[in-house]
């Protein structure tokens, strides 16, 4: 994912390149990249539109269109590059076609994960969203939630010791979980944050309200150092990230402990480890960032709840109506805690969410109840009829989700919680398996999970069989996983199968 460090060196060599030109036409190739605009009216209200200066904002790149009140805003996410020239190569989401005929500006997105939106802007600064745009005449078009709430540029005047200082005061999150809230600071992610952290000599688990002042100052100083460093270097790249003119970034000859697992630590020699936080890997010297121990035994990560420190994660998933539910609650049972995909979409899909404003905005008002509720059975049989709808629904989804489940996984692991079992529906699909320790599936016979899918919904057998198919096979999932529970007998025969895996959990959680 770029960071602020090759968004940055984006901006700069895109800048030179596309500044005052006229847009005579934009081509949309990957529909998936719009967000809250069509490709026609993207197109509309782009030609014969002059470009603005580039601006960064986080990871977000603007490209302000002149005259008028609005900006192509764009995240470039996992494999998104801007270069120049025809578009001879694949996966060319966005071609822009300029009235110059000089060389038009690509959007090459292997994995289709980049986004981008049209939004209000006028003299730099980011319109405010919603109706009173609109009516003001400037621009119909909102800020996406994620842009709107971003923290201060942290190589900006408006980050200041002082204002870091205050977001610490109170947290129990782990250091490094908190350099990654974009809110709290915009534009840091998972290099930088390990990379500062080293710098700044702090262990990455530290509970960000444990620490002192000077240790405060040290790593203000580090992040900034660390990322003006970054963009000196061009940013860091390790295999997809280019600049506008086709440049790897080569910041990667100067990390001194990301991706460097297992390597001896450039200060001291000692190897360098790698432990996850909030589902984010962190490397670390563990000689130079001791952790400190407090007066009653603890790590200042504020774990503590077992012997090690340390908690391990797994991933519950199976086939729909596998009974994912019922083994969710007997790991409870068992000790574990527990978190539940399902019920933080039923959070986020409540009346006067984002997510249930997004919903509402993509797929209309007739899906919603009188009582103002989502109609999710209605709003169900479509994205199971449409692949292409089921996709636009998880692209509203599935990041807050993940979002939610990985600041929850980092509070229990600040809290040293032992065992923490996440029931996640579609864990491989979304790839959330990368994000916990071990993994566990659920299985049936298939003709047991279409009887109780029919039973659970009051669905015929046409309309089961549809939502089994829109899911991964069982036996791929089984495939897959660490350990399989089969439900297919009693709950005291499940039951069993969960006591005896949590007894060999425990065993694992010592040695994570």
């Amino acid at each position: 994912m770029p960071e602020l460090p090759e968004v940055e060196t984006i901006r700069r060599t895109l800048a030179p390149r596309v500044r005052g030109r006229t847009i005579r036409e934009i081509q949309v190739l990957e529909e998936r990249l719009l967000r809250n605009v069509e490709p026609e009216e993207l197109a509309a209200v782009a030609r014969d539109r002059r470009i603005g200066e580039p601006v960064r904002r986080g990871k977000y790149l603007v490209i302000p269109l002149e005259p008028g009140a609005e900006a192509l805003l764009l995240h470039l996410r996992m494999t998104g590059r801007l270069l120049f020239g025809p578009p001879e190569e694949k996966h060319v989401s966005l071609l822009v076609q300029f009235a110059d005929d000089g060389p038009p500006l690509r959007l090459v997105d292997t994995r289709k994960f980049a986004m981008l939106y049209l939004i209000p802007w006028s003299n730099g600064v980011a319109g405010v969203a919603g109706e009173a745009v609109a009516e003001a005449g400037r621009s119909p078009f909102s800020l996406p939630e994620g842009f709107a709430r971003l923290g201060p540029e942290p190589l900006s005047d408006d980050w200041t010791v002082e204002g870091f200082w205050q977001r610490l005061e109170g947290r129990r999150q782990p250091i490094k979980s908190l350099l990654l809230n974009q809110e709290v600071v915009a534009g840091i992610g998972n290099i930088y944050a390990d990379e500062a952290l080293f710098r700044a000599r702090i262990h990455p688990l530290t509970a960000a309200g444990e620490m002192s002042r000077d240790q405060a100052e040290r790593l203000f100083a580090a992040v900034r150092e660390v990322l003006a460093e970054a963009i000196a270097w061009g940013g860091t790249t390790f295999r997809d990230y280019q600049d506008a003119q086709g440049k790897r970034g080569e910041y990667v000859t100067q990390l001194r402990v990301y991706g460097r697992e297992g390597e001896p630590c450039p200060e001291c020699g000692t190897t360098i480890e790698l432990l996850r936080i909030g589902g984010r890997s962190a490397h670390f010297c563990p000689r130079c960032q001791e952790r400190a121990v407090r007066e009653d035994g603890r790590g200042s990560g504020g774990g503590g709840g077992n012997n090690s420190g340390s908690t391990l994660v797994i991933g519950l998933t199976g086939g729909i109506a596998s009974g994912k539910s019922t083994v969710l609650r007997l790991f409870r049972e068992a000790g574990a805690e527990t978190l539940d995909a399902d019920e933080i979409v039923h959070r986020l899909e409540q009346p006067g969410e984002p997510v249930y404003e997004e919903i509402v905005a993509e797929f209309g008002r007739e899906f919603v109840r009188p009582d103002g509720s989502l109609d999710r059975q209605a709003l169900g049989r479509v994205i199971f009829a449409d692949p292409r709808a089921r996709e636009r629904l998880n692209r509203i989804v599935h990041p807050r989700v993940i979002e939610k489940l990985q600041e929850e996984i980092a509070a229990a692991r600040a809290r040293g919680t032992p065992l923490v079992v996440v029931d996640v529906p579609l864990l491989f699909e979304v790839g959330f398996d990368r994000d916990v320790d071990r993994t566990v599936v659920v299985k049936v016979p298939a003709a047991v999970q279409l009887r109780r899918l029919m039973e659970r919904d009051g669905l015929d057998e046409t309309s089961a069989r549809q939502r089994l198919e829109a899911q991964w096979p069982l036996a791929e999932k089984v495939r897959r996983a660490d350990y399989v529970i089969d439900n297919s007998g009693t709950v005291d025969e499940t039951r069993a199968q969960v006591w005896e895996l949590v007894q060999r959990l425990k065993v694992e959680q010592t040695r994570v």
